[in-house]
């Protein structure tokens, strides 16, 4: 009887053994990653997707025309682009895009000349600058973009290297008949 137990015994075992290895699957956690822009206009790139457990992902902001990226946010920080994170969990990234700063412009400032006498003197350095910055920004560089008084701050130093010394006593204005040529407040 001692015999028939023991034999009975391995069997068990051993039918157990091949059950538990035939009928066990290996799992593999999958997670999720969306991406989404918070802030600003463009893209992120992939916008949704399942990964498996340890992948690494690479994910890249692309802004739009005006935009630059600016930072990450979510499960992923910083404000590198593109950024690789690696799959442990789900994951939500967040991109941020702010405007793009304004070119400086290229044209050359018009020098003026060492020694001015009379307003007229400054009028041809002038008249160069208004039309340079009407043509880089399509507007008069005044409080409002139409003819009246000159903002220097707007033309100095990117159109002209100084404020004409006699603009205090000249006054200079953007005529509006002809429209855009430079005139002194009383004789407009």
């Amino acid at each position: 009887m001692i015999k028939q137990w023991q034999v009975l015994v391995a069997t068990l075992v051993i039918v157990s053994l091949v059950l538990t290895s035939c009928g066990g699957e290996t799992t593999t956690t999958i997670w999720g990653l969306s991406t989404d822009v918070a802030d600003g206009q463009g893209s992120v790139d992939p916008s949704i997707s399942t990964f498996h457990d340890g992948d690494t992902v690479t994910i890249t902001a692309e802004p739009a025309s005006g935009w630059s990226f600016d930072y990450w946010n979510g499960d992923a920080s910083g404000n590198e682009n593109p950024i690789t994170i690696t799959m442990d969990s789900d994951k939500t990234v967040y991109a941020y895009f702010v405007l793009a700063s304004t070119p400086t412009p290229t044209s050359t400032p018009t020098p003026l000349p060492t020694v001015i006498m009379t307003c007229e003197e400054a009028r041809d350095a002038i008249q160069d600058a208004l039309d340079a910055y009407h043509a880089e920004y399509g507007e008069w560089p005044t409080a409002d973009g139409q003819p009246g008084d000159i903002e220097w701050t707007k033309i100095v130093p990117d159109f002209m290297a100084a404020v004409p010394v006699n603009d205090s006593k000249c006054d200079w204005q953007v005529n509006s008949d002809p429209e855009g040529e430079v005139c002194l407040l009383n004789q407009c």
